[in-house]
């Protein structure tokens, strides 16, 4: 019920209820996905886009926690920010990182100085923790047709914010697709991301393609090839003209005998 209502006050880029826009196999499929994952979108844990006439189910960061700690166990799910000037420790151990310590001052928070951050996946025995550096965030920015180099865009708006919803995405995929043996559910998540990601590239193609002129400049031929180009093409309209002249129908001599 929720998810109908939720659909009803969406609309695509040009302001047209999704409902009326969009297909009506890509809204079924859409709700599919999100039954299956057991996601909530009046909680934020997904949510229905637009793409063209194709509507898609798109997990948030609240979904895939939602996921991890329903499929996996896990008791908590957490991302922190490591700005310039923070103390911050951790170890590899058979190929696990393990935050030791990060003492962070209150001078440092500064959303031009973040450093890089990290998502702490909580288990009863165990942690799982994933760190990137700000370069790492950056690049899986640039595949994001949010554009989020342009000013006013919701990664300039809310770094913090942006990179913890990056991380955290990053360490909890792990766990979503190796804590489940149920192939319709794996088949659900992956294509909520495929889909997603396919048709993001799909309207990028659409709004950028066939926009820009290609200017291409005359280059003049040295006099060599001018006269060896001219060769070729008297040659082949030589032969052109010899096949039409072989393919003309002759000419029936009945037509100059009497008509008796």
């Amino acid at each position: 019920m929720c998810a109908y209502l939720v659909l009803q006050e969406t609309v695509d880029r040009n302001k047209l209820p999704v409902l009326q826009s969009c297909t009506r196999v890509s809204i079924v499929n859409s709700l599919l996905d999100m039954c299956i994952q057991g996601l909530n979108p009046s909680k934020d844990q997904c949510y229905f886009i637009a793409f063209g006439k194709k509507l898609t189910c798109m997990r948030s960061y609240f979904g895939s926690m939602a996921i991890v700690k329903n499929l996996a166990g896990a008791k908590d799910v957490y991302g922190e920010i490591i700005y310039a000037g923070d103390e911050f420790n951790y170890e590899i151990k058979n190929g696990n990182k393990k935050v030791i310590s990060h003492t962070q001052r209150f001078a440092n928070i500064d959303p031009a100085k973040i450093a890089g951050a990290y998502c702490t996946i909580v288990f009863d025995e165990k942690e799982f923790t994933e760190v990137m550096d700000i370069g790492q965030i950056k690049k899986a920015w640039k595949k994001s047709k949010m554009d989020p180099g342009r000013e006013g865009s919701t990664h300039k708006e809310f770094p913090e914010e942006m990179c913890k919803r990056t991380v955290i995405q990053r360490a909890c995929k792990r766990y979503i697709n190796s804590s489940s043996d149920n192939a319709i559910l794996l088949e659900a998540l992956n294509r909520t991301d495929e889909i997603s990601t396919e048709e993001e590239v799909s309207e990028e193609i659409k709004e950028k393609g066939n926009k820009e002129v290609i200017d291409i400049e005359k280059v003049d031929l040295p006099d060599e090839e001018k006269e060896q180009k001219g060769k070729v093409e008297e040659k082949a309209k030589k032969k052109e003209s010899e096949q039409s002249g072989e393919e003309r129908p002759k000419e029936d001599s009945t037509d100059h005998l009497p008509g008796f």
